[in-house]
Protein backbone atom coordinates (compact mmCIF):
# COMPACT_ATOMS: atom_id res chain seq x y z
CA UNK A 1 0.00 0.00 0.00
CA UNK A 2 2.96 2.37 -0.31
CA UNK A 3 2.46 2.89 -4.05
CA UNK A 4 2.03 0.95 -7.28
CA UNK A 5 5.78 0.75 -7.77
CA UNK A 6 5.81 -2.37 -9.95
CA UNK A 7 3.97 -0.71 -12.82
CA UNK A 8 5.73 2.57 -12.05
CA UNK A 9 9.20 1.18 -12.66
CA UNK A 10 8.65 -1.38 -15.41
CA UNK A 11 10.19 -0.79 -18.82
CA UNK A 12 7.20 0.69 -20.65
CA UNK A 13 8.93 0.17 -24.01
CA UNK A 14 8.19 -3.54 -23.60
CA UNK A 15 4.43 -2.89 -23.47
CA UNK A 16 2.76 -3.65 -26.79
CA UNK A 17 -0.99 -3.73 -26.21
CA UNK A 18 -4.14 -2.09 -27.55
CA UNK A 19 -5.96 -2.30 -24.24
CA UNK A 20 -5.44 -3.33 -20.64
CA UNK A 21 -7.40 -4.48 -17.59
CA UNK A 22 -6.64 -4.23 -13.88
CA UNK A 23 -8.64 -6.24 -11.35
CA UNK A 24 -8.49 -3.79 -8.47
CA UNK A 25 -11.60 -1.97 -7.32
CA UNK A 26 -14.74 -2.29 -5.24
CA UNK A 27 -18.11 -3.32 -6.62
CA UNK A 28 -19.25 -6.67 -7.93
CA UNK A 29 -17.88 -7.91 -11.27
CA UNK A 30 -19.49 -5.79 -13.97
CA UNK A 31 -18.41 -2.52 -12.33
CA UNK A 32 -15.67 -0.62 -14.18
CA UNK A 33 -13.69 2.51 -13.34
CA UNK A 34 -13.02 4.61 -16.43
CA UNK A 35 -11.72 7.68 -14.60
CA UNK A 36 -9.40 7.88 -11.60
CA UNK A 37 -7.37 10.49 -9.72
CA UNK A 38 -3.70 11.30 -9.72
CA UNK A 39 -1.93 11.32 -6.37
CA UNK A 40 0.91 13.18 -4.68
CA UNK A 41 2.77 12.17 -1.54
CA UNK A 42 3.61 15.15 0.69
CA UNK A 43 6.20 15.01 3.46
CA UNK A 44 6.09 17.87 5.94
CA UNK A 45 9.10 18.20 8.27
CA UNK A 46 8.85 20.40 11.35
CA UNK A 47 12.10 21.29 13.09
CA UNK A 48 11.81 22.67 16.62
CA UNK A 49 14.45 22.99 19.34
CA UNK A 50 15.54 20.31 21.78
CA UNK A 51 15.87 20.92 25.51
CA UNK A 52 15.82 18.89 28.72
CA UNK A 53 12.13 18.35 29.44
CA UNK A 54 12.59 18.33 33.21
CA UNK A 55 15.33 20.93 33.69
CA UNK A 56 14.69 23.64 31.10
CA UNK A 57 11.61 22.88 28.96
CA UNK A 58 11.06 26.60 28.40
CA UNK A 59 14.24 26.67 26.32
CA UNK A 60 12.87 24.18 23.83
CA UNK A 61 10.36 24.36 20.98
CA UNK A 62 8.24 21.23 20.77
CA UNK A 63 7.84 20.21 17.13
CA UNK A 64 5.12 17.68 17.99
CA UNK A 65 3.03 20.34 19.70
CA UNK A 66 3.57 22.66 16.74
CA UNK A 67 2.39 19.88 14.43
CA UNK A 68 -0.76 19.47 16.54
CA UNK A 69 -1.55 23.16 16.34
CA UNK A 70 -1.12 23.22 12.57
CA UNK A 71 -2.92 19.94 11.99
CA UNK A 72 -6.01 21.20 13.82
CA UNK A 73 -7.13 23.25 10.81
CA UNK A 74 -5.08 21.68 8.01
CA UNK A 75 -6.86 20.54 4.81
CA UNK A 76 -8.21 17.04 5.37
CA UNK A 77 -10.71 14.65 3.82
CA UNK A 78 -13.19 15.47 1.06
CA UNK A 79 -12.34 18.74 -0.70
CA UNK A 80 -14.83 18.37 -3.56
CA UNK A 81 -16.45 15.58 -5.57
CA UNK A 82 -13.18 14.62 -7.27
CA UNK A 83 -10.54 15.88 -4.82
CA UNK A 84 -9.39 14.53 -1.44
CA UNK A 85 -6.42 14.70 0.90
CA UNK A 86 -5.41 12.67 3.91
CA UNK A 87 -3.09 12.97 6.88
CA UNK A 88 -1.89 9.39 6.99
CA UNK A 89 0.97 9.22 9.46
CA UNK A 90 2.94 11.37 11.91
CA UNK A 91 6.20 10.59 13.72
CA UNK A 92 8.34 12.68 16.01
CA UNK A 93 10.48 13.08 19.07
CA UNK A 94 13.09 10.83 20.60
CA UNK A 95 12.31 10.43 24.32
CA UNK A 96 9.87 11.72 26.92
CA UNK A 97 12.62 13.64 28.72
CA UNK A 98 13.56 15.62 25.60
CA UNK A 99 11.52 18.47 24.14
CA UNK A 100 10.82 17.08 20.67
CA UNK A 101 12.92 18.89 18.11
CA UNK A 102 11.41 17.19 15.06
CA UNK A 103 8.11 15.91 13.73
CA UNK A 104 7.29 14.45 10.34
CA UNK A 105 3.82 14.49 8.81
CA UNK A 106 3.00 12.25 5.86
CA UNK A 107 0.16 13.42 3.66
CA UNK A 108 -1.41 12.50 0.38
CA UNK A 109 -3.45 14.59 -2.02
CA UNK A 110 -5.43 13.29 -4.98
CA UNK A 111 -7.83 14.53 -7.64
CA UNK A 112 -9.25 13.45 -10.96
CA UNK A 113 -8.47 16.96 -12.20
CA UNK A 114 -4.79 17.83 -12.67
CA UNK A 115 -5.20 21.52 -11.81
CA UNK A 116 -7.15 20.69 -8.66
CA UNK A 117 -4.45 18.23 -7.65
CA UNK A 118 -1.84 20.96 -7.95
CA UNK A 119 -4.01 23.43 -6.03
CA UNK A 120 -4.76 21.20 -3.05
CA UNK A 121 -1.11 20.14 -2.88
CA UNK A 122 0.03 23.75 -2.82
CA UNK A 123 -2.66 24.64 -0.30
CA UNK A 124 -1.30 22.02 2.10
CA UNK A 125 2.27 23.21 1.65
CA UNK A 126 1.31 26.86 2.14
CA UNK A 127 -0.70 26.04 5.27
CA UNK A 128 2.31 24.56 7.03
CA UNK A 129 4.89 27.03 5.77
CA UNK A 130 2.75 29.90 6.99
CA UNK A 131 2.90 28.31 10.43
CA UNK A 132 6.63 28.87 10.79
CA UNK A 133 6.31 32.27 12.42
CA UNK A 134 3.54 31.35 14.86
CA UNK A 135 5.22 28.12 16.01
CA UNK A 136 8.85 29.26 15.89
CA UNK A 137 9.75 26.14 13.93
CA UNK A 138 11.48 25.62 10.61
CA UNK A 139 9.06 23.85 8.27
CA UNK A 140 9.88 22.22 4.94
CA UNK A 141 7.74 20.29 2.46
CA UNK A 142 8.65 17.70 -0.14
CA UNK A 143 6.23 16.52 -2.84
CA UNK A 144 6.62 13.16 -4.57
CA UNK A 145 4.13 12.46 -7.38
CA UNK A 146 2.86 8.87 -7.29
CA UNK A 147 0.89 8.83 -10.53
CA UNK A 148 -1.23 11.01 -12.77
CA UNK A 149 -5.01 10.95 -13.33
CA UNK A 150 -6.61 9.30 -16.33
CA UNK A 151 -9.93 9.16 -18.14
CA UNK A 152 -10.91 6.59 -20.76
CA UNK A 153 -13.64 7.31 -23.28
CA UNK A 154 -16.79 5.36 -22.43
CA UNK A 155 -16.78 3.87 -25.93
CA UNK A 156 -13.11 2.80 -25.77
CA UNK A 157 -12.41 -0.75 -27.02
CA UNK A 158 -11.33 -1.87 -23.53
CA UNK A 159 -14.66 -0.82 -22.04
CA UNK A 160 -16.63 -2.31 -24.92
CA UNK A 161 -14.87 -5.65 -24.57
CA UNK A 162 -15.36 -5.76 -20.80
CA UNK A 163 -19.01 -4.69 -21.09
CA UNK A 164 -19.85 -7.33 -23.70
CA UNK A 165 -18.11 -9.99 -21.61
CA UNK A 166 -20.05 -8.96 -18.51
CA UNK A 167 -23.36 -8.94 -20.37
CA UNK A 168 -22.79 -12.45 -21.70
CA UNK A 169 -22.21 -13.60 -18.12
CA UNK A 170 -25.31 -11.78 -16.89
CA UNK A 171 -23.36 -9.26 -14.79
CA UNK A 172 -24.89 -5.75 -14.55
CA UNK A 173 -22.56 -3.26 -16.22
CA UNK A 174 -21.79 -0.03 -14.35
CA UNK A 175 -19.26 2.67 -15.25
CA UNK A 176 -17.95 4.82 -12.42
CA UNK A 177 -15.48 7.56 -11.61
CA UNK A 178 -13.12 6.22 -8.98
CA UNK A 179 -11.38 7.84 -6.05
CA UNK A 180 -8.67 5.18 -5.89
CA UNK A 181 -5.46 4.60 -7.78
CA UNK A 182 -4.10 1.41 -9.33
CA UNK A 183 -1.66 0.05 -11.89
CA UNK A 184 -4.09 1.37 -14.49
CA UNK A 185 -2.90 4.91 -13.76
CA UNK A 186 0.58 4.03 -15.00
CA UNK A 187 -0.59 1.86 -17.88
CA UNK A 188 -2.78 4.69 -19.16
CA UNK A 189 0.15 7.08 -18.85
CA UNK A 190 2.19 4.66 -20.96
CA UNK A 191 -0.44 4.87 -23.70
CA UNK A 192 -2.30 1.61 -23.06
CA UNK A 193 -6.00 2.37 -22.39
CA UNK A 194 -6.62 0.40 -19.22
CA UNK A 195 -9.88 0.01 -17.32
CA UNK A 196 -10.16 -1.13 -13.69
CA UNK A 197 -12.52 -4.02 -13.01
CA UNK A 198 -14.58 -4.52 -9.88
CA UNK A 199 -13.80 -7.73 -8.01
CA UNK A 200 -16.11 -7.42 -5.02
CA UNK A 201 -13.88 -5.54 -2.58
CA UNK A 202 -15.97 -4.27 0.34
CA UNK A 203 -14.97 -1.94 3.20
CA UNK A 204 -11.59 -1.33 1.53
CA UNK A 205 -8.57 -0.45 3.71
CA UNK A 206 -10.35 -1.30 6.95
CA UNK A 207 -10.16 -4.23 9.36
CA UNK A 208 -13.57 -5.28 8.02
CA UNK A 209 -12.46 -5.58 4.37
CA UNK A 210 -13.63 -8.71 2.59
CA UNK A 211 -14.48 -10.27 -0.77
CA UNK A 212 -17.30 -12.77 -1.12
CA UNK A 213 -16.13 -16.14 -2.44
CA UNK A 214 -18.68 -15.96 -5.25
CA UNK A 215 -17.15 -12.73 -6.50
CA UNK A 216 -13.73 -14.38 -6.79
CA UNK A 217 -15.20 -16.93 -9.19
CA UNK A 218 -17.21 -14.29 -11.02
CA UNK A 219 -14.15 -12.07 -11.46
CA UNK A 220 -12.17 -14.99 -12.86
CA UNK A 221 -14.98 -15.85 -15.28
CA UNK A 222 -15.16 -12.20 -16.34
CA UNK A 223 -11.40 -12.04 -16.98
CA UNK A 224 -11.58 -15.13 -19.20
CA UNK A 225 -14.60 -13.77 -21.07
CA UNK A 226 -12.75 -10.49 -21.68
CA UNK A 227 -9.82 -12.37 -23.18
CA UNK A 228 -12.23 -14.14 -25.53
CA UNK A 229 -13.93 -10.86 -26.48
CA UNK A 230 -10.59 -9.19 -27.15
CA UNK A 231 -9.53 -12.12 -29.32
CA UNK A 232 -12.67 -11.73 -31.44
CA UNK A 233 -11.92 -8.01 -31.85
CA UNK A 234 -8.45 -8.68 -33.29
Amino acid sequence: ENGVHGSQHLDSSLLHADMGFTLDTHGHPGVMSYKAPGKNQIHIHIAGKAAHAGVEPENGINAIQAAGVLLADAPQGRIDVETTCNIGRIAGGSATNVVADSCDIYYESRSRDTEKLERITQRIIDHFRLGEESTGCKITAEVSPDYGPYEIAKDAPAIKAAARAAEKLGFPVELEESGGGSDANHFNTYGVPTVVLGVGMTNCHTKDEYIEEEDLYRAAAWALAIVMEAAEMC
